[in-house]
């Protein structure tokens, strides 16, 4: 026979351990969202430019600064043209982007996100 002074479910204890994980877990989440965010439209950008550049022959200077313009319409403050690399040989342009971003996330914590993309094209 059970006696009546048994626990039937989580403690108090329990029920905020779960919450400050979860709390956790959001605000890393919404430190880190803006950054990835950040990278999708950089690499959508490099997609777009490369597109552009096909049709056109554009020197690399040119490429620049259709990609400035474009970071400058979508806000892209984390990435400059020293994180780029651009290399033409037997017909393909590569450009390639490498860079990392620091953030804070709770504290002294801080969050180290690196990305590198390429792009290549027919010029």
């Amino acid at each position: 026979m059970r006696s009546i002074t048994h626990q039937k479910g989580a403690s108090i204890t329990i029920w905020l351990l779960l919450i400050g994980l979860l709390g956790f877990a959001v605000v890393i989440g919404f430190r880190l969202f803006p950054i990835y965010l950040e990278s999708y439209s950089v690499e959508k950008i490099l997609e777009d430019v490369a597109n552009d550049s096909r049709s056109k022959k554009r020197n690399k200077n040119q490429i620049w600064s259709s990609i400035g313009k474009r970071f400058d319409i979508n806000n892209i403050r984390n990435v400059t043209k020293e994180h780029f690399s651009f290399k033409r040989e037997k017909g393909k342009t590569t450009i390639s982007i490498a860079y990392e971003v620091r953030t804070k996330l709770v504290g002294n914590l801080d969050g180290i996100v690196t990305f590198e993309k390429t792009q290549v094209f027919d010029s």
